[in-house]
This record gives structure tokens, sequence and C-alpha cells, in this order.
């Protein structure tokens, strides 16, 4: 075989195990329409409300795109018995489009993903981590979404018929 077709054979298999290879799912997100008088204080606030539900600081900032990747959050246990047990980690993506036709709006999107440990060997060792993807935490996301929100202080009004429920008055 000569170095050309020993290249497009490495060339074709490189492909088939690409296109076989399950493409990570869409995931779920946590969405508000929040307003910000600019984009630089829109990621300011993206940036503390992840800082403040605990996620390590990640390579993937691009303010430019708004759009913000964490590190992972790890939570280690020494012991796995079933999956709802087991150490995990998370990572929050948070994403920020301008609205059309709407000044200083933006739709915030915010996806936690989550990979549990299926080490059985020191699973409380980072080292010895074996992840497997598993569905976002839509819950967590929606805390940094409220983050997000506290940070801008927007929808922290409380209305008249709110109050009356929450206060009997």
């Amino acid at each position: 075989m000569n170095m050309r077709s020993c290249i497009a054979a490495a060339l074709a298999l490189v492909l088939t195990a690409c296109s076989t290879t399950p493409s990570e799912p869409d995931g779920d997100f946590a969405e508000a329409e929040l307003s910000a008088v600019s984009e630089r204080v829109l990621f300011h606030a993206i940036g503390e409300a992840v800082r403040t539900a605990g996620f390590p600081v990640g390579s993937g900032v691009n303010m430019d795109a708004l759009e913000l990747e964490t590190g992972w959050q790890s939570f280690l246990k020494p012991f796995r018995s079933t999956k709802a047990e087991r150490g995990y980690r998370l990572q929050a993506l948070v994403r920020a489009d301008p609205v059309p036709d709407v000044e200083d709006a933006f739709m915030v999107s915010v996806r936690v993903r989550k990979q549990i440990n299926e080490s059985l060997v020191r699973p409380g060792d980072l080292r010895y981590a074996e992840w497997e993807g598993v569905e976002d935490d839509l819950l967590e996301a929606r805390i940094v979404l409220g983050h997000i929100r506290a940070n801008l202080m927007q929808g922290m009004e409380v209305g008249e018929e709110e109050r009356a429920k929450l206060f009997g008055n």
C-alpha cells in the first residue's frame, strides 16, 4: 500500500468513527427574558451568578457572543451503591441572545450538565474518576438563572395579590 492509500484509509476510519459517535443531547435549559442596560452589565451579572452558585471559573468565556462555560464543580462520595448516591459533577453553560426589536432585552438560557462517577476503584479520588453523562440538572439551572435575575434586580417585585397570599393581608 502506498502512502496515499494509507492516509485515505485512515481518514475514512476517522470519519466513520465520528459519524457513529452519539452526539451530546441538546439539553434542558432554564430560560427567561431579562433586561440589562448593556451587554457588559449582563455579562457581569452572569459571571457573578455562576460564582455565587459555586461553579469554578472555566475557559469557555466569550464576551462577544455572550456565552460562558464554567469549569466542573465536583461532589465526590467515598462509597457508591445506587445512581443517586454516586459522586457527580456539574458544569454551567450560559448563553444570552438579544431579543429582536426590543431595546436592552436578552433571552438568557442556562444549562447545567451533570455527569456521574462510574469508577469502582477509589470513587472519592478525581484521578480515578470515570465520568458518564446523565440528564441535565434543570433545578440547578433555575437556581443559576435566579441568581442572574437577582443580580440584575429583576423579578423581585411582589404585587398586592402575591403580598396578600404571603402575608394574609
